[in-house]
């Protein structure tokens, strides 16, 4: 008769444990540390789907440069390059695009495109998307310093 009773007891407070309303706390999961990876600014790399932050200015000794051109911004947005680097703006979002400098160039180039222009003259160049800039210096635009090597 006693183990009946224990055996009754275990059931009822496993049926009252098991049917609680506080679960038992689950520690929350182990913050992950983002990792970065530098590459080549004169390689066009592969791209996530997420739009990623703009980076401000890049310095570049190369004969060659890629740009990229998101949704409503290039990145990066001034760089400074010697006579006679190409600099060539690709693409990587879901709009058109079109690059300009007054009567020096301005090319309109969709999802996946890429456009050139090599530099021959010292210079500081301002340059905007047409479509999506609010003037020639405000939205979508950029500074290409152009230097003596």
């Amino acid at each position: 008769m006693f183990r009946k009773l224990v055996l009754i007891s275990l059931i009822a407070v496993s049926m009252i444990v098991g049917c609680s309303s506080n679960p038992t706390p689950v520690p929350p999961p182990a913050p992950t540390v983002p990792i970065v990876v530098t590459a080549p600014t004169s390689q066009p790399q592969p791209t996530n789907t997420a739009a990623p932050v703009p980076t401000t200015a890049t310095t570049v000794a190369a004969k060659e440069i890629t740009i990229e051109a998101w949704e409503d911004y290039f990145r990066p947005q001034k760089v400074t390059v010697t006579i006679g680097t190409k600099v060539t703006w690709i693409n990587l979002g879901t709009k058109k695009h079109n690059v300009a400098y007054g009567n020096l160039f301005d090319q309109d180039f969709n999802p996946g495109d890429s456009v050139s222009y090599t530099f021959d003259k010292p210079g500081v160049y301002q340059y905007y998307c047409v479509q999506h800039s609010l003037s020639e210096t405000e939205g979508m635009v950029g500074t290409i310093t152009v230097v003596a090597p």
